[in-house]
């Protein structure tokens, strides 16, 4: 009895909490919004610390997509970028390198290029239930921006896959 009043609350308490996370949670009210139009008036930041489309020199090093723990980025090759234009970087972004899998240097490896940042929203957004639209769930990160990199220029070729 006592057992089954303990699980009890504890159901009581998720549900609770589960239910008050919809759209009006903390953190969507503590967000400032952000308007597709404010994109178009002004130069978008992104993480290299430039406007996005300014070509810069990069250089880092090259890991596996394992070692983040994603199963999404398990088969990846993975850019962490150390400086930009020869400054830096305090906390060292990471990219998936966006050549083809044969020409992506290997894991260890470092690498020098000019790269201009760019990106796009994607991801998987599950419709809502009243609108009676029948799919398969599946796990996903929800909808987000995705940053990339496009490699101008390669200053030093390192060691490819093979």
């Amino acid at each position: 009895m006592a057992t089954k009043l303990i699980y009890s609350a504890i159901i009581a308490v998720l549900l609770v909490s589960l239910g008050s996370r919809e759209l009006t949670s903390s953190q969507s009210k503590a967000a400032p919004k952000i308007y597709v139009s404010d994109f178009q008036k002004d130069n978008v930041i992104g993480n290299l610390g430039f406007p996005l489309g300014t070509v810069v020199r990069i250089t880092g090093t090259i890991f596996d997509g394992e070692e983040i723990g994603s199963k999404a980025l398990s088969s990846e090759t993975m850019m962490k970028v150390m400086t930009v234009n020869g400054h830096k970087i305090p906390s060292p972004p990471v990219f998936i390198h966006p050549g083809k899998k044969e020409d992506r240097p290997v894991p260890g490896s470092t690498f020098d290029y000019y790269v201009h940042e760019s990106g796009a929203f994607r991801g998987v957004v599950d419709p809502p239930q009243e609108l009676g639209i029948q799919y398969e769930p599946i796990a996903h990160d929800g909808f987000y921006y995705h940053s990339e990199l496009v490699i101008h220029k390669n200053n030093h070729p390192a060691p490819k896959h093979k």
